[in-house]
């Protein structure tokens, strides 16, 4: 299967603390090569759209176009 993965944190306290990595280690553990790597630092999902959001709209026209079968 080929797997994107999206790390995100979506407050301040969380990009201080840099858990990117910690989520990166998760999910290429569960995924040894992942097919598409993107990050969202800072992005509150809650205030802005998909629209709004670069690293969800890129996820989803890889997805239409079929790039990948996890994320």
């Amino acid at each position: 299967n080929r797997v994107y993965c999206l790390y995100r944190v979506s407050d301040r306290g969380q990009v201080e603390k840099n858990d990117i990595p910690m989520q990166r280690i998760a999910c290429q553990t569960f995924a040894r090569s992942a097919a598409g790597r993107f990050c969202e630092k800072g992005v509150s999902g809650y205030k802005l759209t998909m629209q709004q959001r670069d690293a969800v709209m890129e996820i989803r026209e890889d997805a239409i176009a079929g790039k990948f079968d996890i994320l």
